[in-house]
């Protein structure tokens, strides 16, 4: 939420009580009191997001991978032209982050065609071509529109990438594969996403990008969210 024009005029007004009180009746416990309001307001104030309006509070909060951390889970599909568009502005955000910051993403799953490409994440991940793959597959679904709708298309595409057929489809309909596209199911079946891409902060806050009003909106929204849980007791 902006500062309201309401809180500016009472910060005004409450700093301006201060230079024009009478030194006589300018006790030190007036003073105190006028600055505490002051305090107060522009904490108020700098309070800049709003739950419900900004971000989602998770109804049931999920645990996170790793308790000394404050957790950001990315959840993104490889055919979501919103999610290749913000894939830069994420990573990029990342790096600037500090090592308290436990950071992974995940291929959201609710359909079959998003089950085939979480698949393919997942493939790519136990054949160690993911980073190799990543921005590939997205553009190639996202800016080129090449059919990528099964199997047989991506493991066309894996052997551009020196994959073969055999290898690619070993991997592909391995039982870790197919276990890890579950996991990413219930990921989402948790989080209760919108849509993608959106952001889970430590497992309570989920950020989409309709609320938080724009793609790079959600990464001030996720700035907020980190520092509110960096400052609980």
């Amino acid at each position: 939420m902006k500062i309201k024009l309401l809180n500016i005029f009472t910060l005004i007004t409450l700093m301006l009580s201060v230079s024009f009180i009478p030194q006589s009746y300018a006790t030190e416990t007036t003073v105190k009191s006028v600055n505490k309001a002051i305090k107060n307001l522009s904490e108020q104030n700098n309070l800049q997001f709003i739950a419900g309006e900004h971000y989602v509070v998770l109804n049931k909060p999920v645990a996170t991978r790793d308790k000394s951390k404050i957790e950001v889970v990315e959840m993104f599909s490889y055919g979501c032209p919103h999610c290749y568009e913000f894939e830069p502005l994420i990573k990029e955000w990342v790096k600037n982050k500090s090592n308290n910051i436990d950071f992974w993403y995940f291929p959201a799953v609710w359909n079959q065609p998003m089950k085939l490409f979480a698949k393919a994440f997942y493939a790519a991940h136990e054949l160690k071509i993911l980073e190799q793959i990543h921005i590939p597959l997205f553009t190639t679904i996202v800016i080129e529109q090449k059919k990528i709708s099964t199997e047989n298309d991506l493991a066309n595409f894996f052997k551009e990438y020196g994959i073969d057929n055999k290898e690619f489809t070993q991997a592909f309909n391995s039982a870790a594969v197919e276990n890890q596209a579950k996991l990413a199911q219930q990921h989402v079946h948790s989080y209760s996403p919108a849509g993608v891409p959106e952001i889970i902060i430590n497992g309570k806050y989920r950020i989409d990008r309709m609320r938080a009003g724009g793609l790079k909106e959600m990464l001030e929204v996720a700035d907020y969210l980190i520092k509110k849980e960096q400052e609980l007791p």
